[in-house]
């Protein structure tokens, strides 16, 4: 099961799941929108942001130190007209209601697109 959310193919994301045996792809589909759906009336505590900022700036800084993958972030920087080392501090500015606010615009059934893989 694979959905795939977004306003645009620049803010596309994906949610995905693997069916246990037993559940349905009606009740997993059900599952993953509840999932998202609660960031717009449930957004992530302080301490939850806090750590997911942490672990994207470190992933970030250690990503960048071979040469391939810096010249592939620097790229992008410039395709998307923005400074890399912006990158960080616009991430850090993020705030819980922000994300609750960019949720309720993005995750609405209008952007969703599902597709299921069933085994052959």
């Amino acid at each position: 099961l694979v959905r795939s959310r977004g306003l645009g193919d620049v803010y596309k994301r994906q949610l995905y799941g693997y069916l246990r045996d037993g559940v349905s792809v009606d009740e997993a589909e059900k599952a993953l929108t509840d999932e998202a759906m609660s960031l717009i009336d449930n957004p992530p505590s302080d301490y939850e942001l806090q750590r997911t900022l942490n672990r994207f700036e470190s992933n970030f800084t250690f990503g960048s130190m071979n040469y391939v993958a810096l010249a592939s972030t620097l790229t992008l920087s410039e395709m998307r007209g923005e400074d890399v080392n912006s990158i960080i501090p616009r991430y850090r500015r993020l705030t819980s209601p922000d994300i609750a606010r960019v949720a309720s615009m993005i995750l609405r059934p209008e952007n969703s697109s599902t597709l299921i893989y069933k085994p052959a």
